[in-house]
């Protein structure tokens, strides 16, 4: 029980509820300050360390601190820890990468003025956007944790998705997908950095192709591609008909050093998050209620915007 100086009494711990009973009778067998943590029901939680002291026979004390903010410093701490090596992991992986990279650059330009015609210029000028994209996707790697400031301008968001089915349509016909947009914005301007915007939607696409072809499904794989304005919100969509992602993977898909696919260190969807974010948006992942996945992006529209056409 607690000493008679205490605001409250209590004469057997068996009176408390029984996370409090089983912390101070650990406590009281074992010596020490071990830690109990609480889950309250807004989602948030609370740490509460205990001590005690036998003051007089029969007669304890028992000492309660709230640490959850010395819990709160330390998770930050990991975290900082876990982040400064992935950092170093992802900075040394970007590096070999991008001496390889700039000679296939090279020989990809030396193509390009060789004085192709006709569908041969189209693969090496898809080789090369493929190529210019695949360096930005390595700085932004590189700059994870320091990406640099955007560079806005004014987008035109229907464009936007006819790059992608321009672009990503031999692919998907390459691997057996069906690849269908849904462009509810013709003409609608807003304000963006257009090559990292490319890459997030080339990203997703990229990962509903090798979701759905290797998924194995008896049906025909798809992907779709769309565009909606909410009011004063812009909703880009990608939704396939794949495996979806593993229900104990969803929460953290967009975290990163997570991905579904083993041996791939998941920092595509993180960078993408972090471009979304730059822009003032939200990205989000989820399964469909019958199979296969959806990655919204939603971006804010300034109210200033015209249409494009």
């Amino acid at each position: 029980r607690t000493a008679p100086s205490c605001p409250q009494t209590v004469d057997s711990i068996t009176a408390l509820p029984l996370p409090f009973q089983q912390l101070l009778a650990r406590v009281r067998d074992q010596g020490g300050e071990p830690e109990l943590k609480l889950d309250l029901p807004s989602g948030a939680a609370t740490w509460i360390a205990a001590r005690h002291a036998a003051i007089a026979e029969n007669m304890t004390v028992f000492i309660l601190r709230d640490i959850s903010e010395h819990k709160k410093l330390e998770d930050a701490r990991a975290q900082l820890g876990r982040d400064q090596a992935l950092a170093e992991m992802s900075a040394i992986l970007a590096h070999e990468i991008r001496n390889p990279l700039g000679s296939l650059e090279l020989f990809a330009e030396l193509l390009a003025d060789s004085g192709l015609d006709g569908e041969r210029k189209q693969w090496v000028d898809r080789v090369q956007a493929g190529l210019r994209t695949l360096a930005a996707t390595v700085n932004n790697v590189l700059h994870f944790h320091s990406m640099p400031r955007a560079e806005f301008s004014t987008v035109n968001a229907g464009e936007l998705l006819e790059w992608v089915r321009n672009f990503c349509g031999p692919l998907a016909h390459q691997s057996g997908v069906t690849l269908s947009l849904q462009n509810h914005v013709p003409g609608l301007a807003l304000r963006g950095d257009r090559h990292r915007l490319e890459q997030v939607l080339l990203n997703l696409v990229l990962n509903s192709i090798k979701a759905v072809s290797q998924g194995g499904s008896e049906s025909q794989g798809w992907i779709e591609v769309s565009a909606r304005r909410f009011a004063s919100q812009l909703e880009l969509a990608v939704s396939d008909n794949g495996p979806g992602i593993p229900p104990d993977c969803l929460p953290r898909i967009l975290a990163p050093g997570l991905s579904t696919r083993s041996g791939s260190p998941g920092l595509g969807l993180a960078v993408c998050r972090k471009i979304v974010e730059q822009h003032g948006g939200m990205m989000r992942a989820e399964n469909s209620p019958e199979r296969g996945t959806r990655i919204t992006l939603t971006l804010p529209m300034t109210g200033s915007e015209k249409d494009c056409s």
